[in-house]
């Protein structure tokens, strides 16, 4: 659960699918809970629109959060997210981030999520593997 609020790692498209509908799904089921319930008086309703304010702040980071560690799986640095505020670019890395395959083998941000048994392949900065005879 604490894997839900790091930026550290990397995440499986399946994972981020899934982690991604809950958090859109729970914002979405407070913000239709919230529209129904009738309110006594305008501070109550105050009160009660700046609580879904705050949770539709919260799923937003929390899904940026996702978003950032389906990059890292890619081998792709967290600071890409930025291009997701470039209304037309933000479509095709939403969809590509869906479809690309992450890096096999370890990378830079971490072991493959999908088959964490292979043997890490050589990345910048590691040392070489020992000679053997």
């Amino acid at each position: 659960m604490i894997d839900l609020f790091t930026t550290r790692g990397r995440l499986r498209r399946r994972a981020y699918w899934y982690r991604s509908l809950m958090i859109y799904g729970i914002v979405v089921l407070v913000y239709a809970l919230a529209s129904q319930v009738k309110y006594t008086n305008a501070n109550d309703e105050l009160l009660a629109a700046a609580g879904v304010g705050l949770v539709i702040f919260v799923g937003l980071i929390l899904a940026n959060i996702q978003v950032i560690k389906r990059l890292h799986d890619t081998n792709l640095s967290g600071w890409w997210w930025l291009l997701f505020l470039v209304p037309i670019v933000s479509y095709g890395l939403s969809i590509g981030m869906t479809f690309v395959q992450g890096t096999r083998g370890r990378n830079r941000f971490g072991p493959d999520p999908k088959r964490p048994w292979v043997q890490p392949e050589e990345v910048e900065g590691e040392h070489e593997k020992p000679f053997r005879r």
